[in-house]
């Protein structure tokens, strides 16, 4: 029997409506539906005068797991973790999943005042944390799950895309704090969003104008000459003028800029490494170059660095690079392998900031590690402070102790030097000796040093 168009119409929408409004992994409705919900529950906040929330949940390392076990079993927590999180709302509030490994929880009529909202919430998002942290097996393997929840209140002059906004920002705002925990959307975090979004256009401009410049601050010996620089990055802004690094380079870390500024800063060093390698005043130069743990973290970093040296015709043996602490610990087998691979180009390496994190003997004695830094903090205060008198002394016996160099940096006082000098530590970098030059500058510096000084 051939259906009618009215019949046909009639089964289609129920269908593809299913579709649309349910998530088919795990029977919950999708983003799609609770958005309708959501309206809903803001017309009905107008009429009641309370309060409710919508918290946006994820699975932290989630993609860890599909790469290990596979998307069957990343399903199967998906699953489970639909059921978990079901339990533990109420029959008339909404749970749905938005898309791959987040899910959506929608509150309502929570009270009246943003505090007692707030206070109802947060013992919910416990709960849901909770429910989720006890042992899933999928299928035999016992998994240990946790979230990171965002959540925005909600009240009658809102908008859904607003709700949305804020709890997804408030999300982002939980990962960043390292992840496993619960936060609530707040104005600040608006604004803090607002300023990345105009300070990610300026880097982006700034960095398709060549704006960014480096300054270079020698680093002296104990006989007061010039063995070498460290490459230090400076923005020169059309109308702030010279913007100081801590005030762009922690937000150029958090929008994963610092990666082709770091490496326009590498390419650069090298390219007057190579300007120098011909003038007797400035052959024996080497140039120290920071890597930040994003850059450092980069799979093709190693080629990187060799395309570099490659392409400037630089002498591997006058570039160092600078890295913390924290950059090897993170991950210290691939950070090993990485240091040896760069090692075997001829390149040196120097350990930035020495002695403000973890700065274990065992650990340090495994890396390839040229040079020790002392950071400034304790430079500045010694003479005087007998505990950072007793770490600057012990990095300069351990450096000793396993054939490297020590450098001091923040030198700003001859007390300060003859202290570092009495203790073994004959390098040395800063204001007592020049503050970061352009490279004009620099070069003057040079010939005022190589000068013979007048009997």
């Amino acid at each position: 029997m051939e259906h009618t168009p009215q019949k046909i119409e009639g089964k289609v929408p129920a269908k593809f409506n299913r579709l649309a409004y349910y998530d088919p992994l795990t029977r919950l409705p999708s983003r799609g539906l609770l958005q309708d919900r959501l309206a809903q529950a803001l017309a009905a906040s107008a009429r009641s005068g309370l309060m409710g929330a919508l918290f946006v949940v994820n699975i932290d390392n989630f993609r860890g797991l599909n790469d290990e076990e596979g998307p069957e079993v990343g399903d199967l927590l998906l699953v489970g973790l639909a059921t978990r999180l079901r339990a533990v709302v109420h029959d008339e509030d909404c749970v749905a999943r938005q898309w791959g490994d987040e899910f959506l929880v929608l509150i309502e009529g929570l009270a009246e005042t943003a505090e007692e909202a707030t206070c109802r919430a947060r013992q919910l998002g416990d709960r849901l944390r909770a429910i989720t942290q006890a042992p899933v097996d999928l299928d035999g393997y016992e998994y240990h799950c946790r979230i990171s929840i965002g959540v925005g209140l909600f009240q009658q002059s809102d908008t859904v895309e607003r709700v949305f906004r804020h709890a997804g920002l408030a999300l982002r705002q939980a990962k960043t704090a390292g992840r496993d925990t619960v936060l609530f959307f707040d104005p600040e975090m608006q604004s803090t969003q607002d300023l990345h979004s105009a300070t990610r256009a300026e880097l982006e401009k700034a960095i398709f104008w060549r704006q960014f410049r480096v300054y270079y601050q020698p680093q002296i010996d104990s006989a007061q000459r010039v063995i070498g620089v460290e490459a230090l990055l400076r923005w020169q802004h059309p109308l702030r003028g010279l913007v100081p690094p801590v005030e762009f380079i922690p937000l150029a870390e958090a929008l994963n800029l610092i990666v082709p500024i770091g490496l326009w800063v590498l390419e650069t060093a090298c390219e007057q490494l190579q300007a120098w390698a011909g003038d007797p005043l400035t052959h024996h130069l080497q140039i120290a170059v920071n890597v930040s743990v994003r850059q450092f973290q980069q799979a093709n970093f190693v080629a990187q660095v060799q395309k570099t040296l490659l392409d400037s015709g630089a002498n591997p043996a006058r570039l160092k690079l600078e890295l913390t602490e924290s950059l090897v610990l993170d991950n210290m087998g691939e950070a090993i392998g990485k240091m040896h691979e760069i090692k075997r180009m001829g390149v040196s390496f120097s350990m930035d900031d020495f002695g403000t994190g973890y700065s274990s003997l065992s650990y340090l004695a495994q890396l390839p590690i040229d040079q020790l830094k002392i950071d400034k903090s304790f430079v500045q205060n010694i003479p005087g402070k007998s505990s950072d008198e007793t770490i600057a002394r012990t990095i300069i016996s351990m450096g000793q102790g396993l054939g490297m160099s020590v450098i001091a940096e923040g030198v700003e006082t001859e007390a300060q030097c003859a202290f570092l000098a009495h203790h073994g530590c004959h390098t040395y970098q800063g204001y007592l000796f020049s503050r970061p030059l352009p490279i004009e500058q620099l070069e003057s510096y040079l010939r005022q040093k190589a000068a013979p000084t007048p009997c």
